[in-house]
């Protein structure tokens, strides 16, 4: 990098700074002008500041964290230093198993689903007048969750028998017809 400034123990002064300025201010609106595609110069307001950065960096100290048969308590200085915030993580972490394992205990085992037999419904001929007897049964099931196709068929089924109790022969020929479709 090309320093204009003399080497000197002194810190500079703005007199000394302004063939700086100039140079690096000349450069900041080039940039600029090159990403926000500005044609004009004037458009552009580029001003040096005092950066406090380096002042605020001079009164730190830089603590390594490598460990070496030179310095064994560079981790044990960091440790000692979050000991408070890894204290927290770790009281947050055992809150978190604690009431997760309350949450499961609390909650009831799952109903495990027993398989149905289906038994096989007899088919009947064309020319027999008995369908078969339907029984009455709940119109939902209670604890369990139904899809809208199941929803219809049990109020199809709810409808057919209460045909079947009020119209046998009209119940009949639906069956019928049923049958000559499949």
């Amino acid at each position: 990098m090309n320093n204009p400034l003399p080497a000197s123990s002194k810190d500079p002064d703005d007199k000394m700074l302004e063939p700086v300025y100039v140079a690096e201010l000349a450069k900041m609106r080039d940039d600029v002008k090159r990403c926000t595609y500005i044609a004009s110069d004037s458009d552009i307001s580029v001003q040096p500041y005092l950066d406090a950065l380096p002042m605020m960096a001079a009164g730190t100290t830089i603590v390594s964290t490598q460990s070496s048969p030179s310095n064994p308590g560079a981790i044990t200085t960091l440790l000692a230093a979050h000991y408070k915030e890894m204290v927290l993580g770790l009281l947050a972490v055992v809150s978190l198993f604690m009431v997760s394992s309350i949450i499961k205990k609390s909650a009831p085992a799952p109903a495990i689903a027993t398989a149905m037999e289906l038994n096989e419904a007899p088919a009947l001929a064309a020319d027999e007048d008995m369908a078969g007897e339907v029984g009455e049964g709940s119109a939902q099931l209670d604890g369990m969750e139904l899809d809208d196709d199941t929803i219809k068929a049990q109020q199809m089924v709810e409808q057919v028998s209460t045909m079947v109790k009020e119209n046998p022969d009209g119940a009949a020929n639906l069956v019928k017809r049923w049958l000559n479709r499949s």
